[in-house]
């Protein structure tokens, strides 16, 4: 299972954040609509123990800006290590 949050800009020039084809965040900055997309992704990540990704969408082309893989053994706890985070 993956979880995609799609950040596409509207006709106004501003730009929403859609999970499928649902509005999950609208009216935003370019910048506010990426923070926000990538923070849904990593609390999605964390509590639901899938891969989730965000991509920049238009008509013209698609982009991953973040992919947060699920881990290959799903059976195994989930905890990152602090040590190599910071490396």
């Amino acid at each position: 299972m993956s979880i995609v949050f799609n950040i596409m800009e509207d006709t106004r020039g501003l730009w929403r954040v859609c999970r499928e084809d649902v509005s999950v965040l609208e009216d935003l900055s370019f910048a506010s609509a990426i923070r926000h997309a990538r923070q849904l992704a990593r609390d999605m990540h964390a509590a639901a123990r899938v891969t989730t990704k965000v991509v920049l969408s238009s008509p013209e082309y698609e982009v991953i800006l973040v992919q947060h893989a699920r881990p290959a053994d799903s059976s195994e706890p989930w905890q990152l290590d602090n040590e190599s985070a910071a490396a």
